[in-house]
C-alpha cells in the first residue's frame, strides 16, 4: 500500500502470509528511491543490482519483498500479488479462452493484461512498468507461470474481487474439489512421502510450472517424483511441513488441471536458470529455511 508521503508498505522478504500481523512481517519502502532505481538497475546474472536496490530502498528493518518493483511500477494505491493457481492456468490458455476464464470473476470495468513467462524481480517489474505506461486505469495482470497482480485504489475492492475470481475460476477449473496431501512415513532411503490418494484425477508433472517450485527444489535429481498418488521428495525441506505441503499441492493442482486442459506450458528453461541465479530469491528462501520452525 502506497502513502501520500512517498512510501510503500509491503510484505518483507521471507515473510509468509501467516506471519503477517498488524505490526509484524512488513517492510517500509522509499517508493521514490525504488522507482528511480528500477530504470538504472542492471540485469546481470544473479540480479545483484536489483538486490542492492531493494536493500537500499528499505527504510530500516527487514528488506522489502522481491516483487516490490512490480508494486512500485503500478500507480494504484493498493496492489496485491498472489500466486493464484487459477491465475497461472488462465495465463496458459489461448488469449480468448484466458480472457473468458478471467471474466468469470473480474468485473467488466477492470482491464485484463496478460504477461508472458519471465524471471521474477527486476525483469517482471520492467514488464509490468512497460504495460502500465501504455495507459488505462487499474488492471489485473495475469502472470503466466506465476500468478496475479491486482491493482486498485482501496484494499477492500481487491479482496472482494480476488475472492470472486478464485471462487468462480476455481469451480470451472476443478480446483475447488482438490485437497492438500497428507504426509506418510519416510521411505527406507529417508525421502519424505506425501499422498494425494483422495484425488479423483491426479497428475504431477516432471518439470516446474512456476518460480517458487524452482527456488525450493531446483531441477534435475532434486525434483520431487510421483509414483501413483504418492510423491517422494529428497533433500532439504522448504521451511517446514506446511510449506512443503503447500508447494506440492500447488504443483499437483496446476499439473492436474493443465493435463485436463491439454496444456503443458512449463516454466521455460531460460527462466528456470534465471531463478536459480537470483540473489533476491536465494535470500528469501534462506530466510524461510532459517526461520527456526521445525520440519
Amino acid at each position: 500500500m502506497k502513502s501520500a508521503g512517498g512510501g510503500m508498505l509491503i510484505k518483507a522478504t521471507g515473510a509468509r502470509l501467516r506471519d503477517i500481523g498488524r505490526r509484524t512481517g512488513w517492510a517500509w519502502t522509499e517508493l521514490r528511491k525504488l522507482r528511480a532505481g528500477l530504470s538504472s538497475a542492471g540485469a546481470s546474472p544473479g540480479d545483484g543490482a536489483y538486490a542492492a536496490l531493494l536493500k537500499d530502498a528499505s527504510a530500516g528493518g527487514r528488506p522489502c519483498s522481491l516483487e516490490s518493483g512490480s508494486h512500485a511500477a503500478l500507480e494504484g494505491r493498493c496492489v496485491a500479488h498472489v500466486h493464484s493457481l487459477a491465475g497461472i492456468l488462465a495465463g496458459m490458455l489461448a488469449p480468448r479462452d484466458g480472457e473468458r476464464l478471467a471474466r468469470s470473476g473480474v468485473s467488466a470495468g477492470t482491464a485484463l493484461r496478460f504477461v508472458g513467462p519471465c524471471s521474477p524481480g527486476l525483469e517482471l517489474s520492467r514488464r509490468i512498468g512497460a504495460l502500465r505506461k501504455k495507459g488505462g486505469g487499474p488492471a489485473v495482470y495475469f502472470l503466466r507461470n506465476h500468478g496475479l497482480l491486482w491493482e486498485a485504489s482501496a484494499p477492500g475492492g481487491i479482496l472482494r474481487a480476488m475472492a470472486r475470481f478464485e471462487t468462480e475460476a476455481g469451480k470451472r477449473l476443478g480446483l475447488s474439489e482438490l485437497r492438500p496431501p497428507h504426509r506418510l512415513r519416510p521411505d527406507p532411503g529417508g525421502a519424505r512421502r506425501w499422498c494425494f490418494c483422495g484425488w479423483r484425477r491426479f497428475s504431477f508433472a516432471p518439470r516446474p510450472f512456476f518460480p517458487d517450485f524452482v527456488a525450493y527444489y531446483g531441477a534435475g535429481r532434486r525434483f520431487p517424483e510421483a509414483s501413483g498418488p504418492v510423491v517422494r521428495v529428497k533433500g532439504d525441506a522448504p521451511g517446514n511441513a506446511a510449506d512443503e505441503r503447500g508447494l506440492l499441492f500447488a504443483h499437483a493442482a496446476v499439473s492436474t488441471a493443465a493435463a485436463a486442459l491439454g496444456r503443458n506450458d512449463y516454466l521455460p528453461e531460460e527462466v528456470v536458470a534465471a531463478v536459480l541465479r537470483l540473489k533476491t530469491e536465494n535470500a528469501r528462501v534462506a530466510a524461510i529455511r532459517n526461520s527456526g520452525e521445525e520440519n
